[in-house]
């Protein structure tokens, strides 16, 4: 296609890691019901190597609530936090970060019956993006153009001007934790234009 740019990322924010899962048990909780326990592991995408040691964060989107705790060897075993699962089910989301600075996110079903309602609302939430564009047609990087992002369904964007290939821009939308979203960015320069989706779990 003529006109097409290429589009690269370097950020913190792209996903590293993959993450798998064991499955998840009903446990007691008390007079809180039945919560969850979720067991998995954490690989790098690019060696397939266990993590070696990370921070691992369970978001319920309908509610909020989180837990969070350390693992090493790239296995993780965590309770849900205070749900009941034999009532509704949740939407569980689901942050790694590793010890080195990676990411990696996941999002899972949990319980039964309907849907716990959504009490949690969205709070503006910063996200830091930094990467470079280059021209498909010539490899070289795009001496000045604009980059846009926003969110797949939402109508909050934000745009900024960037030189000499590389561009770094802050959105700040309105997002509920743990909900699996899709970031759009739009690199244009003269009449190219070029476009990458990055899916990424709101912490």
């Amino acid at each position: 296609m003529k006109g097409k740019v290429c589009l690269t990322l370097f950020l913190f924010f792209l996903s590293f890691l993959l993450l798998f899962f064991h499955g998840y048990e009903t446990a007691k909780a008390g007079t809180d019901g039945n919560t969850c326990k979720i067991k998995g592991k954490a690989l790098h995408t690019d060696s397939g190597a266990l993590v070696s040691a990370g921070t691992i964060t369970f978001i319920v989107k309908e509610t909020g609530d989180r837990n969070s705790t350390t693992f090493t060897n790239g296995y993780f075993d965590l309770y849900c936090p205070p749900i009941d699962v034999s009532r509704n089910r949740f939407t569980i989301g689901i942050v790694v970060n590793s010890s080195n600075g990676k990411m990696g996110y996941n999002q899972l079903i949990v319980g039964t019956g309907s849907y716990a309602p959504q009490t949690q609302a969205c709070s503006a939430r910063q996200w830091h993006f930094r990467g470079y564009a280059v021209d498909s047609e010539t490899g070289n990087l795009i001496s000045q153009g604009n980059v846009t992002v926003g969110i797949k369904g939402k109508s909050e964007t934000n745009k900024t001007g960037f030189s000499n290939g590389v561009w770094d821009i802050y959105f700040s939308p309105c997002l509920i934790s743990g909900e699996l979203y899709t970031f759009q960015f739009t690199i244009t320069s003269e009449n190219k234009k070029s476009y990458l989706f990055l899916n990424q779990v709101a912490k």
